[in-house]
């Protein structure tokens, strides 16, 4: 259980990062952190719904606050034995592809690093220690009609799916 609570993103860390990073003005800062307060929601997600900071941006923020690499895959091409050692409805299902293998490790990009128990099934199943990365969302995946609004939990399901459909990877 001490891993999992390491891997939980500190809220004053993020909160603190935020700010000093200069992506946001202090007043739309203290608005956001007001709004998430009243509607007990993360600042981080205030702050991409109302369009403040992109979900690039909050990722790599994330990522520096867990001490976690933060990659981009866009482009990539991945060996299909790496991307294989991930069953494909696990992959769908939880957002995680298979995109780098050494001798004992596989790197794995993935959009919540806290999801141990999907850790623990690829770290069973491949017998490698499995190294989370947070990843960032692929453009084509967020795309949506003008004026339509597409869910960030939507957004990284059509993620994943268009990149394992894709066959890049």
């Amino acid at each position: 259980m001490l891993y999992y609570e390491l891997m939980q993103i500190n809220e004053e860390q993020l909160k603190k990062f935020i700010l000093d990073s200069g992506l946001v003005k202090p007043s739309q800062f203290e608005e956001a952190e007001e709004k998430a307060k009243k509607t007990k929601q993360k600042l981080g997600d205030i702050l991409l719904s109302g369009g403040k900071i992109s979900e690039t941006d909050l990722k790599r923020m994330e990522a520096f606050v867990l001490g976690i690499p933060f990659i981009s895959l866009t482009n990539q091409k991945i060996d299909f034995s790496v991307l294989s050692l991930i069953p494909e409805p696990i992959a769908r299902n939880y957002n995680i592809v298979a995109y780098k293998k050494n001798e004992d490790t596989l790197e794995v990009a993935m959009l919540d690093v806290d999801d141990l128990p999907v850790i623990d099934i690829i770290k069973k199943r491949s017998g490698l220690k499995i190294l989370p990365r947070l990843h960032q969302i692929c453009a084509r995946a967020v795309q949506a009609e003008p004026g339509s609004r597409v869910s960030r939990h939507h957004s990284e399901r059509i993620y994943v799916t268009q990149c394992l459909s894709l066959g890049r990877w």
